[in-house]
C-alpha cells in the first residue's frame, strides 16, 4: 500500500511543477503582448510604409485590441449562458463582437452607441416573442460589461484632440490623422502622440497592482477584504496593490518623462510623455500619482467585479484559453476599469 502511495505521489508532483511552469510561461507571453501594444501604438505610417499608406501602429494595435474584445464578449456571452441569452440571439452577439472594433475605429463612440442600441432593440424583440424579459437585462449587461468598458482601450489608443492645435504648439509636428483622412478628408481627426503613454498607464499600473496585491496578500494578509465575493483577497493585499500601482506609475514616469526626453532611442521606442503638454511639474506629478492611486483602486474593483460576476454565473474562470490564467476576461477584468479611468483623465486633462 505504501509503495502504491509513493508511485501516486511521484506521478502527482511533476504535474504540479508543469502547471506552475506553464503559468509562468503564459504570464511572460501576456507581459510581452502588453509591451508590444505599448510600443507598436506610437509608430507612424512612415514606419509601416511597406504595409500601405493607411496602416500605422495605432491601426495595428486597434486590430489586436479588437480581437481581444471579440473574445471577451464571446466569453461573457457564454458565461451568462444560453438559458439567459437564447441561441436565437447568438448571431447578433457575434456581429456585435466582430464589428465592435471597426465601428469604433471608423465612427468613434457614435458607432458603438448606435450599434448597441440596435442590439438592444433586437434583444427586446426576442424578449417579447419568447416572453422572457431577462433577455433584455442580460444583453444590456453584456453591452456594458465588457463592451463599453473595453472601448476605453480603443479610446486611449486613438487619443484624438478635442481642440484645434496651433502650429506653434510643441506637439504639432507629432500630430497624425486617422483612417478618415484617407476615406473622407473633411472628417479628419487629429490624433495626439500620447496613446502609447496611456496604454502604458493601463497595463503597467494594473500589472503591478495585481503583482503586489498577490505578494503582500500572501505574506501579510490576515484581514479579509470581501469574503463573500472573493475569500482569498485581504485588506493587506489591497493596500499592497495600491502601493504597487504607485510604483507602476513611477516606472512609467521615469521612462516617459525622465529617460524619454534625455535618451532619443528610448523616446523612439516608447513615444512622448506629458512633458510636451506644458503641464507645470507639480501638476505633472499629480497626474501620475492620481493615475497610480486611483488606477490601482479601479483595477482591484474590476477584479472584485469579475469575482462576483463569475460567482453569480457559477464559474471559476471565464474560459481556459490562457491555461491557468483563465480567459481573456480573467486577464482584462481589472484592466478595463483602469482603462476607463485613464480615458476619463485623458478626456479632461489632455
Amino acid at each position: 500500500m505504501s509503495q502504491q502511495n509513493e508511485i501516486q505521489h511521484s506521478n502527482i508532483q511533476p504535474k504540479k511543477r508543469l502547471v506552475s511552469k506553464n503559468r509562468i510561461i503564459v504570464g511572460i507571453l501576456i507581459a510581452i503582448f502588453y509591451f508590444a501594444l505599448v510600443v507598436l501604438s506610437h509608430f507612424t505610417k512612415e514606419d509601416f510604409a511597406f504595409l500601405g499608406s493607411i496602416t500605422d501602429g495605432r491601426a495595428i494595435v486597434a486590430g489586436l485590441l479588437s480581437v481581444v474584445i471579440i473574445i471577451a464578449i464571446i466569453e461573457m456571452r457564454r458565461a451568462i449562458g444560453f438559458d439567459k441569452i437564447p441561441h436565437s440571439m447568438s448571431w447578433i452577439v457575434w456581429a456585435y463582437a466582430i464589428l465592435f472594433g471597426p465601428a469604433y475605429y471608423l465612427f468613434g463612440y457614435t458607432g458603438i452607441i448606435f450599434m448597441s442600441l440596435f442590439v438592444f432593440a433586437v434583444s427586446a424583440f426576442n424578449a417579447i416573442l419568447l416572453n422572457h424579459p431577462e433577455i433584455i437585462m442580460h444583453v444590456a449587461f453584456l453591452l456594458v460589461y465588457p463592451g463599453f468598458l473595453m472601448s476605453s482601450l480603443l479610446y486611449i489608443n486613438k487619443c484624438a484632440s478635442t481642440q484645434i492645435i496651433s502650429p506653434e504648439n510643441p506637439i504639432y509636428p507629432y500630430l497624425t490623422t486617422d483612417i478618415w483622412a484617407q476615406i473622407h478628408p473633411s472628417r479628419t481627426t487629429y490624433l495626439l502622440p500620447y496613446n502609447s503613454l496611456g496604454l502604458a498607464f493601463v497595463f503597467v499600473v494594473s500589472s503591478f497592482t495585481d503583482m503586489f496585491a498577490m505578494i503582500i496578500g500572501k505574506l501579510f494578509g490576515k484581514h479579509k477584504l470581501c469574503p463573500l465575493v472573493s475569500p482569498k483577497k485581504t485588506i493587506e493585499g489591497a493596500i499592497g496593490g495600491i502601493f504597487g500601482g504607485l510604483i507602476g506609475s513611477l516606472i512609467v514616469f521615469v521612462f516617459y518623462e525622465v529617460l524619454g526626453p534625455a535618451v532619443p532611442f528610448i523616446q523612439k521606442i516608447i513615444g512622448l510623455g506629458l512633458t510636451m503638454q506644458g503641464l507645470k511639474p507639480i501638476y505633472l506629478v499629480l497626474v501620475y500619482v492620481l493615475i497610480g492611486f486611483v488606477g490601482s483602486f479601479m483595477t482591484q474593483v474590476g477584479d472584485l467585479l469579475a469575482s462576483i460576476t463569475k460567482r453569480h454565473f457559477g464559474l471559476k474562470d471565464y474560459s481556459r484559453l490562457l491555461g491557468d490564467h483563465g480567459g481573456i476576461m480573467d486577464r482584462f477584468d481589472g484592466i478595463i476599469l483602469n482603462a476607463t479611468f485613464v480615458a476619463l483623465v485623458y478626456m479632461f486633462i489632455i
